[in-house]
């Protein structure tokens, strides 16, 4: 059971879904450029655009950074393997055949 505690914040307009996103986009380029442990709060809010408190208003701490974009990576993988499987189902029923 995690004892962290949820997003400081969660976004209810389209503005702050907006940030969010900004935030995670500037934290996963900065991940990859320097590392998690190289990376800090402060670069990741720069990179996107925000102040630190903005950051904070979003995310408590790095680790909770780390947590919501995993969980938002996976919604989006999922989503698409969903799409892609209608997809490949419509295939096969239109051509009347397995689509591969």
């Amino acid at each position: 059971m995690s004892t962290e505690a949820p997003m400081a914040k969660a976004p209810r307009r389209a503005r702050g879904v907006q940030r969010v996103t900004e935030l995670l986009d500037a934290g996963s380029t900065l991940f990859a450029q320097k590392g998690y442990e190289a990376t800090t709060m402060t670069e990741i809010a720069q990179l996107a655009g925000a102040s630190i408190g903005s950051l904070y208003q979003f995310f408590s701490s790095k680790r909770r950074w780390r947590r919501d974009f995993l969980v938002a990576t996976w919604s989006e993988y999922r989503h698409g393997w969903k799409r892609w499987s209608r997809a490949r189902q419509a295939i096969a029923q239109t051509t009347g055949g397995p689509a591969g």
